[in-house]
């Protein structure tokens, strides 16, 4: 399981994070779908840097699953804007992942 991570937009004051446990998909979905659907939710994160392409991989096999890391760009001045913007990601993905049911 790997984690969203927004990183900083060049030329900020504030610095990239390491990326931290996030999802894990089960082995039964879709993954061309999943990284379909992820790409599309992070891209219409509010104050995401546009001029950045949204990076989606998967990572590793589990037990029962394939973990998904997911990047962003953000411009952000204090460490809150960072997890602000992480959370809001999460949420955006969560509620995908619920409305489309099965990926």
């Amino acid at each position: 399981m790997t984690a969203l991570t927004p990183a900083p937009k060049a030329g900020s004051s504030a610095r990239g994070a390491r990326p931290r446990k996030w999802q894990e998909i089960p082995y039964g979905d879709d993954l061309e779908k999943v990284k379909q659907v992820v790409t599309n939710t992070l891209g219409g994160i509010e104050n995401r840097d546009r001029s950045r392409d949204v990076e989606v991989f998967f990572t590793d096999f589990g037990g029962s699953s394939i973990d998904l890391v997911g990047r962003f760009w953000v411009d952000y001045e204090r460490q809150p804007d960072f997890f602000d913007a992480q959370s809001r990601a999460i949420v955006a993905i969560k509620k995908t992942f619920d409305t489309e049911k099965a990926l």
